[in-house]
Parts: C-alpha cells; sequence; structure tokens
C-alpha cells in the first residue's frame, strides 16, 4: 500500500512537470488579436455639447429689376433696363436652431432708364438742350449709389440645423440707404454725330435718403428676394414724378 502510494505521487509530480512546461508554450503560441482605437476616429462619438448661438458673418450679392408703373409720368420706364445692384458684408447673431438676428452693410445702386423723359419735361424744364444744335438723346437714365444698411430677423423651417448652416429660412428686414451720388444722366448726339455726355445732379430735386422693407426667402447660399421702397427718389415739391418702388431678384451668400 506505501509503495502504491509512492508511485502515485511520483506520477503526481512527473505529470505536474510536464503540465507546466507545456501551458507556458501553449499560451505564448495563442494568437491574441488587438485593436488600436485612434481618438481620431469618426467612429467614435464626441461627447461634446453641440453651439445652438452665436455670430456668423459672410457676404452677400444681389442684383434684381424694377417692378410696376411709374406715377404722375407722361413718359415710359425701360423695365428690362432698370435694375438694382447690392452687395456688401452681413452678420447674423443666432439664438437657436430656428430664428437670427441679421444685419446688411454695403453697397446699392439703382439704375432707372427712362424712355423720352427729356421730350416729356421729365425735369421740369431744367434741361436746356439748346434746340438751335439740333440735339438727338440716345439715352437717358437717373443713376444713384449709396451705402445701405438691413437690420431684421431670420426664422429657419428645419429645427435640425446645425448652428452656422443656412437651411430653408425666410428673412424680414427693413432697410435704409444713404444715396450719395444722385444723377440724371443724357447721352447725346448732334447732327454732326458728335456725341455728348450731361450729367444732372442737383440736390434739391433727388432725395438722398431710401428707406423701405425687404422680405429674403432662401435655401442654403441662395435667396429670391423682394425689395419696397417707401420714400420717393425725387423731392415731391419740386418734380411730381414717382418712380416704381418695388423690386424683386436673386442674391448669394458666402
Amino acid at each position: 500500500m506505501k509503495n502504491i502510494l509512492l508511485i502515485i505521487g511520483f506520477l503526481s509530480f512527473c505529470l505536474g512537470n510536464v503540465a507546466a512546461g507545456i501551458l507556458p508554450w501553449y499560451e505564448e503560441n495563442v494568437e491574441i488579436e488587438e485593436e488600436v482605437i485612434s481618438m481620431d476616429d469618426d467612429s467614435i462619438p464626441a461627447f461634446t455639447v453641440e453651439k445652438r448661438s452665436g455670430w456668423h458673418f459672410g457676404t452677400y450679392l444681389g442684383s434684381g429689376f424694377v417692378i410696376g408703373n411709374m406715377e404722375n409720368s407722361p413718359f415710359e420706364l425701360l423695365y428690362g433696363n432698370s435694375y438694382s445692384i447690392d452687395f456688401g458684408i452681413k452678420a447674423r447673431y443666432q439664438f437657436n436652431p430656428t430664428y437670427s438676428w441679421i444685419f446688411y452693410l454695403g453697397w446699392l445702386h439703382n439704375r432707372y432708364k427712362i424712355s423720352d423723359g427729356t421730350d416729356n419735361d421729365f425735369l421740369g424744364g431744367r434741361i436746356n438742350l439748346n434746340n438751335d444744335n439740333n440735339y438727338t438723346v440716345d439715352n437717358e437714365r437717373f443713376r444713384t449709389w449709396g451705402v445701405s444698411f438691413n437690420f431684421g430677423n431670420r426664422f429657419n423651417f428645419d429645427r435640425k440645423k446645425k448652428f452656422k448652416e443656412n437651411g430653408k429660412y425666410i428673412e424680414v428686414s427693413a432697410y435704409g440707404s444713404y444715396n450719395f451720388s444722385r444723377k440724371y444722366l443724357l447721352t447725346m448726339h448732334e447732327n454732326n454725330d458728335i456725341k455728348i455726355n450731361w450729367r444732372y445732379q442737383d440736390p434739391t430735386l433727388f432725395n438722398p435718403f431710401e428707406a423701405g422693407v425687404q422680405v429674403n426667402f432662401g435655401f442654403e447660399y441662395f435667396s429670391i428676394w423682394g425689395r419696397y421702397r417707401f420714400t420717393d427718389c425725387f423731392n415731391n415739391d419740386k418734380i411730381e414724378t414717382k418712380l416704381p418702388p418695388f423690386v424683386a431678384g436673386i442674391a448669394i451668400s458666402f
């Protein structure tokens, strides 16, 4: 019995040593798959709070055509050649994904091309073409250059819009402009075909201030807009004619 226990003990010792030798070899040959995770990996969700309010700045360029009829006038406006161009910088303060304040500051150029204005005494006898020289008027237009400012509200339709994204929106704003350049321009020629450019810029005739409302319907960087002017281009005690107050066009934001 004693010998049997010794034999069992010896075999146990041998098996233990064999196992101790085999297991390390087995573990060293097991391939363990490792995955290195980069903190820059886009698949890892970012634990940041999305910005919901703040300033956004950009630039804009818009152009539109004059629409409507002239009042108190015996002559006509050439609509295809009467237009408005404005460009400048804009700022938007976003309170939440659906509401913002907007600010526009830029240059505003208006051009009204008039047909037979001089023949119909547009400026009330203030233009003397000296009929003895037989002048012929080829082109006449009223032109302004000014600095404009808009302030208003933007309403976005997409609540999931991220910060600074434009999305689909409508803007309603009041605008004002100081037109520092106001001229009535004539291009004429005599019978001997000498071309003459004539400018009339009496500050007592032309109103330097322009004010009205503007509405923009936009999607991302493109918008369709309409502008209505409340003021008259001319001082009514000097010139009764009223130019059309409505302009509509398109604009691009950058």
